[in-house]
């Protein structure tokens, strides 16, 4: 989704949530399917104060931006309800 970035900002200040404690994961094997784009979006939202937290960690996509790396499997949100 192009515009990903700024339709998740939006829905985070929709409901007044800080930037700084919304976590974004990304799965490093994202980034094989349009990786300029993903690294795009992941540095937009870093930029704009997102934690951003790399899953997959070691497949070769790593993005300068990432806050974190994620060595756990935890559950995640899905935004596709919202999109």
């Amino acid at each position: 989704v192009p515009d990903l970035a700024q339709r998740i900002m939006d829905l985070v200040d929709r409901y007044d949530i800080s930037h700084e404690l919304f976590h974004i994961e990304v799965t490093e094997s994202a980034y094989t399917d349009n990786p300029a784009l993903i690294k795009k979006t992941v540095s937009t939202l870093h930029d704009n104060g997102f934690v951003i937290e790399l899953d997959d960690f070691g497949s070769g996509y790593s993005s300068p931006k990432v806050s974190t790396v994620k060595l756990t499997r935890f559950s995640t949100c899905s935004f596709s309800a919202f999109l």
